[in-house]
């Protein structure tokens, strides 16, 4: 065999191994990347947030900043739902994530609105059992 052709053959074999390391390697995944913030547009820490659909994810907490992302995500359409106490539970749908992609959300969130219940318990605070009908009262009560 000529020493060319062997040469030649071992650059290919060598380019086609690579290429073969490259296409394995080739994100198949997307990502979403997010901030919660508060009515004012101030960041929420601690956020509880869920990823809804296909391929769930254990839920997240939003950072000191407000930050959360769920990484390496199958392609298709999610929901993100976050909640927070004293906050109105958010729920983003149709979020798609695509190949090799980061899908960028800003959610913000609204104070919830106050309830309130107040029970009263406890014996009556007039006796109906007894009766009075009058007081006398003497010249020096005047």
């Amino acid at each position: 065999m000529d020493p060319f052709f062997r040469r030649v053959s071992f650059a290919a074999a060598i380019w086609a191994g690579a290429l073969c390391i490259c296409a394995q390697t080739l994100p198949s995944t997307g990502s979403i990347h997010g901030t919660a913030l508060d009515e004012q547009g101030a960041p929420l820490p601690g956020v509880t947030v869920k990823l809804l659909g296909a391929g769930e994810r254990a839920p997240v907490q939003t950072d000191e900043r407000g930050k959360f992302r769920f990484l390496y995500i199958s392609p298709g359409t999610y929901a993100v739902q976050l909640s927070l106490d004293g906050f109105a539970t958010v729920e983003n749908q149709g979020i798609v994530v695509a190949l090799d992609h980061s899908t960028q959300l800003r959610v913000t969130m609204k104070l919830a609105g106050v309830t309130e219940t107040v029970t009263v318990s406890g014996a009556p605070a007039i006796d109906p059992r007894k009766t009075v009908t009058g007081a006398t009262f003497g010249e020096k009560e005047f």
